[in-house]
């Protein structure tokens, strides 16, 4: 049926425009929400909630030592990229890599802030329409929590970000031998964008911490891409190791993870959101700030793991309407994907009206 839904969504500016420009502007309109709360969201929200709920991680003492010696936390992303959604660290000991990925902890956010987490469902990703070689972008949270306060941006009113840490330990195979996951604040220490991680790679001197991250995270990124098999083709597919793979890495790494622990969860295949697991690798969970599967999924973990509580209800209503809630995303997928390849189309019939 969504096969079926989306071949019509998506024909090349063939469509029935009537059946698109109802959910279109419904869409569009999702964004007014955000752009009238803009300024009423309170800066001084608790990001921290649950904190009494957060499970020490039993490491052994040999492995703390060892994470206790990750270099600065850094994020990684293209310019034009408004939210930054993850940071890394990294550093070699020996023949392994210490490698840490910090997702912004926006589930325990929406957790309270209901009418927020509605319109982020509604909307359910982050999207932007072309107009005159300017992005004009419809964000799934209001600007000033997916650019600013949920950010991993330095350039914030918050230096402290809530996080959910993914702290792994791979060998010189690109076999993951550890993953451990907890809660904590981090502080941001350097903002990199593409052309930044060009000029360090180029120069070849490592000659900081910064630098030494970079060619040790482009080492990582080439060992595990030309040792995973096709079942996990999205990290195969980062084996040259060029700065979009390494910008892509953290994320696609958390996303095989993921779908690796969760006992439930929405999983990807073959372009779409499904909730069979059945010989699926691949979860969403790299993007929560633009992404709502993302954060159901990191939602799921982070109770699954016994590292946050959620309302009861939430949480009971998750699991028993979950089919339901893939459905509205699926939907929702197919008109971004459609408002992408057809620009002219949605800004005629849906932005001039």
């Amino acid at each position: 049926m969504l096969k079926n839904y989306e071949n019509k969504l998506l024909q090349d500016g063939n469509s029935d425009i009537s059946l698109l420009v109802g959910k279109i502007k419904e869409r569009l309109l999702a964004d007014t929400y955000n752009r009238i709360t803009y300024k009423l969201v309170n800066e001084e929200l608790d990001l921290s909630l649950g904190e009494n709920f957060v499970k020490p991680i039993n490491y052994l003492k040999e492995e703390l030592d060892l994470l206790k010696k990750t270099g600065p936390v850094i994020t990684l992303d293209e310019i034009t990229s408004p939210d930054l959604d993850s940071a890394f660290a990294i550093t070699k000991q020996d023949d392994l890599f210490l490698f840490d990925v910090y997702v912004t902890d926006v589930p325990s956010f929406l957790s309270v802030n209901r009418n927020l987490s509605i319109n982020a469902f509604k909307q359910g990703s982050s999207f932007y329409i072309r107009d005159n070689k300017v992005n004009i972008n419809y964000d799934m949270l209001p600007k000033n929590l997916s650019h600013d306060y949920l950010s991993m941006t330095k350039k914030t009113t918050k230096k402290e970000k809530a996080a959910i840490c993914f702290h792994y330990i791979i060998d010189k195979n690109g076999n993951i031998c550890s993953l451990e996951l907890e809660r904590k604040m981090v502080v941001v220490d350097f903002n990199l964008f593409k052309n930044d991680a060009e000029r360090i790679l180029k120069n070849k001197q490592q000659l900081t911490l910064v630098d030494k991250s970079l060619f040790y995270l482009r080492n990582l990124c080439r060992i595990v891409g030309k040792n995973s098999d096709d079942k996990r083709k999205n990290l195969a597919s980062l084996r040259r190791g060029t700065i979009s793979d390494m910008i892509a890495f953290p994320s696609v790494l958390v996303n095989y993870s993921l779908a690796d622990k969760l006992e439930f969860g929405i999983y990807r295949n073959e372009g779409a959101f499904t909730i069979s697991k059945s010989n699926i690798l691949y979860a969403r969970g790299g993007a929560p700030l633009r992404r709502y599967a993302d954060d159901i999924n990191l939602a799921i973990l982070l109770e699954q793991e016994n590292l946050q509580r959620f309302a009861r209800d939430d949480f009971r209503y998750l699991e028993n309407n979950l089919e339901e809630i893939v459905d509205h995303l699926n939907e929702q997928d197919s008109i971004e994907k459609y408002i992408r390849k057809n620009n002219e189309i949605v800004k005629k019939y849906c932005l001039k009206k």
